[in-house]
């Protein structure tokens, strides 16, 4: 039995289809994708957005400190920085900069501390602009929530006009204050980002799982060699192979664990050359990666087995068929003029004009 195991690992591993589309072609394919995706990640990272904030009484206000501090927040040093502000004494200054490029927009805030943005007419819809409007609009979104909260409150029935400074801090001492806030507090959903990989994860990392998922489709091949060439009705060699001593039972089981065994080698070769040669990093999550692998080694056996026990159609129209190609290949054209080839026999080499 243990003959008849390897016997049948070297014959997959000598099968055409086995060589070029289980092992030579994920290799291959990987290698294409590392040179394509080589700087993926540094082409698509957003830079800080440069812009123009007009500082005058109406941004030092008090009711700008939730604005203030929310610039302060956007554009701090990081990773997660979004604006790079620039404060200027007024609003020809902030025009100027955003007319010569040097600023992508111009922010300014009202009497009621809320802030708006000119852009330049030259350049306009930008994506660099697309982000200062995202910030601003979520900004006054928030503050529309918040005001809504503190002016149903009884101690804010003289603050429905635009209050000063002054009714602000007055409101912000008395007891209804401290109950908006908690009203607003409890009516709040935050949403925080939680990282189940201990690596940080790349963009292009999709495509290789894509990859090892073509790579596990067509590993189909590999059960549809081994099982049909121990079945009588599907392959000559199943045929041969049915007089031998081995039972029948003892042949499959042999042919179904050789089939994993190559798959799941040829699978992980592929795995182990993203990992270590390109260094593709897969999450930080190795071993599950191989139980992953072994999972699907185990499928595609398990499919493969099906579709090769599957009488009356040669092995290559099965391969064919799992590959989409036609089904029939292409006769000579002596043998096409003597008698047309049938999908049976269409695979046999012609001999003396005949399939």
């Amino acid at each position: 039995m243990k003959a008849l195991f390897f016997h049948t690992v070297r014959m997959l591993v000598r099968q055409r289809d086995v060589l070029v589309w289980v092992i030579a072609f994920p290799l291959v394919l990987a290698t294409l994708f590392h040179v394509m995706f080589a700087n993926f990640d540094e082409y698509y990272r957003a830079d800080p957005v440069s812009c123009a904030v007009v500082a005058d009484e109406n941004y030092h206000a008090t009711r700008a400190t939730f604005f203030r501090e929310m610039l302060a927040q956007v554009s701090a040093e990081g990773d997660d920085q979004l604006l790079d502000v620039r404060e200027v004494a007024n609003t020809d200054a902030a025009r100027d900069l955003v007319l010569s490029g040097d600023a992508a927009a111009a922010i300014t805030v009202d009497g009621e501390g809320l802030p708006s943005m000119d852009v330049s007419p030259l350049a306009s819809d930008t994506l660099d602009q697309s982000i200062v409007r995202a910030v601003l609009d979520r900004y006054r979104q928030l503050y529309a929530e918040m005001k809504q909260v503190f002016l149903a409150q009884a101690g804010a029935a003289d603050l429905q006009a635009p209050p000063t400074d002054a009714q602000l801090e007055a409101f912000a001492q008395t007891p209804g204050a401290d109950q908006a806030v908690q009203t607003f507090m409890a009516d709040a959903v935050g949403t925080q980002q939680v990282d189940v990989l201990r690596v940080a994860s790349s963009g292009t990392v999709r495509y290789y799982y894509a990859l090892m998922g073509f790579a596990a489709l067509v590993s189909i091949t590999v059960a549809i060699h081994s099982v049909s060439a121990v079945r009588a009705n599907t392959s000559a060699v199943g045929a041969r192979r049915q007089v031998s001593g081995a039972s029948t039972t003892c042949q499959l089981a042999v042919s179904m664990a050789a089939s994993f065994a190559v798959v799941f080698a040829c699978l992980l070769l592929a795995f182990a050359y993203m990992r270590l040669v390109l260094g593709v990093e897969f999450g930080g999550r190795d071993g599950l990666a191989v139980v992953a692998i072994a999972a699907c080694a185990l499928m595609s056996v398990g499919f493969g087995a099906v579709l090769g026990a599957l009488p009356g159609m040669p092995v290559a129209g099965k391969v064919a068929w799992l590959r989409a190609s036609p089904v029939c290949a292409p006769c000579s054209r002596a043998c096409t003029a003597s008698r047309p080839c049938s999908w049976r026999t269409g695979f046999r080499k012609p001999r003396r004009g005949r399939c």
